[in-house]
């Protein structure tokens, strides 16, 4: 084992070395040019991590492409087609998240639901497949991350293989891969554009959901995956929430206060959607989700302009309250 010359910097406080995490592996002749870089002949990634705190758990990593802090469970790191580098997330369960290493912000991962159902095989490689892997097109990557919005909207308002070429690039399985993209997005624009309701305080009448459809909207929550067991994720009526948005800066101090699991999808509509339409589902739950969404929509607490976010830092107040437009909740 030769770590000569590996980028070290030292670990933030309170992190310490992870040996489950962690190898150092000959390289073969297929993977000298690995994605993850190599160090002396050598495949290599020295990991520590933090102690565990709600929905992350801060880590350092030392690779051959050099050493990075993150505040999420980092497991390797792999050169960005076109420059650049990209952290991956292990979690375990749940697939691969992968985070810009400049900045820390996730790039792309989130859910594993598409429209068509079908799961990218990227969230369930182990790390030893990333050496495996190359760029298609390492011009067109970076066209596409670089995308602006009068581009956007071309490819939006012609959806055509001629234009993917002209403004994006000529690789064919990227040119189909992109039209697919384009045409989800489409569907889901016109969806959200006739489905938007203004705030209103008219909360929708309860309803019961089963448990198959449940099980589906489980699914579509940020970072849980195709599970066997059956969750609950109710109750299904709005609470406090249609009459709160109506009365910004108000305090609910005459309705109970009681969060549910799927709060967390307000203002992600197009992920409910993009789980409902898995051609596997349950017909009689898509009709249950698809009534709950419209009625949601039809309160204001979908579709409205108001988003969900949890913050991991230790709340200032333990009471209800509004500041600078956002209503906070302890928890």
């Amino acid at each position: 084992m030769d770590l000569t010359g590996l980028p070290t910097s030292p670990p933030p406080a309170g992190q310490e070395f992870s040996l489950w995490h962690s190898t150092v592996i000959p390289a073969q002749s297929q993977t000298r040019d690995s994605l993850c870089g190599t160090l002396n002949g050598q495949h290599v990634r020295i990991v520590f991590r933090g102690p565990y705190l709600p929905g992350r758990q801060p880590s350092h990593i030392w690779t051959p492409l050099g050493s990075f802090s993150s505040q999420y469970g980092i497991m390797g790191a792999i050169r960005r087609p076109g420059g650049g580098v990209w952290l991956i997330e292990d979690r375990p369960y749940r697939g691969r998240y992968f985070y810009d290493s400049d900045t820390d912000h996730q790039a792309f991962g989130s859910t594993r639901h598409s429209a068509e159902g079908q799961a990218s095989y990227i969230y369930d490689l182990p790390l030893s497949a990333f050496h495996q892997l190359r760029p298609r097109d390492e011009g067109m990557s970076v066209r596409l991350r670089n995308v602006s919005y009068e581009q956007a909207a071309m490819l939006l308002a012609s959806p055509m293989a001629e234009v993917v070429k002209q403004e994006i690039g000529a690789d064919p399985v990227l040119g189909v891969a992109i039209l697919q993209v384009i045409a989800e997005v489409q569907k889901l624009s016109c969806w959200l554009v006739t489905a938007h309701n203004p705030v209103q305080n008219n909360p929708p009448a309860p309803r019961q959901v089963s448990d198959a459809a449940s099980k589906v909207l489980w699914q579509a929550k940020p970072g849980h995956r195709v599970n066997k067991q059956k969750r609950r994720i109710g109750p299904w009526d709005g609470g406090p929430l249609p009459w709160l948005f109506a009365h910004p800066g108000e305090i609910p101090s005459h309705k109970e206060w009681v969060s549910h699991a799927w709060y967390e999808l307000i203002g992600r509509e197009k992920v409910i959607v993009a789980a409902i339409s898995t051609p596997s589902n349950d017909p009689g739950a898509v009709i249950e989700l698809c009534e709950w969404l419209l009625d949601m929509a039809a309160s204001g607490v979908f579709a409205s302009g108001w988003h969900y976010h949890q913050l991991d830092d230790e709340p200032e107040s333990e009471t209800l309250e509004w500041r600078q437009g956002t209503f906070g909740v302890p928890y």
